[in-house]
């Protein structure tokens, strides 16, 4: 059920699994060490509106609303990011083209404990995945996990915090759960 990483370290063989064939990571110790104290953060691209296409550089500046609203910022020519999923497009300093991106965090929170990952996502939701001998993932079961999981149904995780054979996290009113 173990593979060993180098002399001290062993893993789940499901973990190394998961992370070398989904995540293409070939050395589940760095990542998880790298985790841990860098706050991982995965992007995806959302859409926007409020921009017409063509535009002429004497166009009045218009506001670009992301579909992920408060979420997400905004990069590229002639933009001006609102910090609140919305942006300003000045055509006049946009040149004669480019790329407007728009991108949301997907994961917010990540934490890698002995053998099981907690994260949060931008929408609140809370998910686990890997060893759940003890319960560490609180999905109701000792069933290990593959793969991400959500737990329970709320939509207001603020962050997480795995253990050896616990789990810990904060809701957004304050209030600390444990299991």
């Amino acid at each position: 059920m173990f593979s060993q990483i180098d002399n001290n370290v062993q893993t789940p063989n499901f973990l190394n699994t998961f992370f070398m064939k989904n995540l293409g990571i070939m050395n589940l110790k760095f990542f998880l060490f790298f985790a841990i104290l860098c706050n991982v953060i995965v992007l995806r691209a959302q859409s926007f509106t409020g921009l017409n296409s063509p535009y002429c550089s004497n166009d009045a500046p218009v506001t670009l609303t992301g579909s992920e609203a408060p979420n997400g910022s905004f990069t590229g020519s002639g933009i001006t990011d609102n910090g609140n999923g919305t942006a300003t497009f000045n055509p006049s300093t946009a040149g004669t083209g480019g790329t407007i991106t728009y991108t949301v965090p997907m994961w917010t929170s990540v934490s890698a404990g002995d053998s099981h990952t907690l994260a949060t996502r931008a929408d609140g939701t809370l998910w686990a995945w890997g060893y759940n001998a003890d319960g560490e993932l609180g999905i109701g079961n000792t069933t290990d996990q593959a793969s991400p999981v959500q737990v329970g149904t709320a939509t207001d995780w603020a962050s997480v915090s795995a253990g050896a054979y616990h789990s810990l996290a904060i809701k957004t009113d304050g209030t600390l759960w444990a299991w």
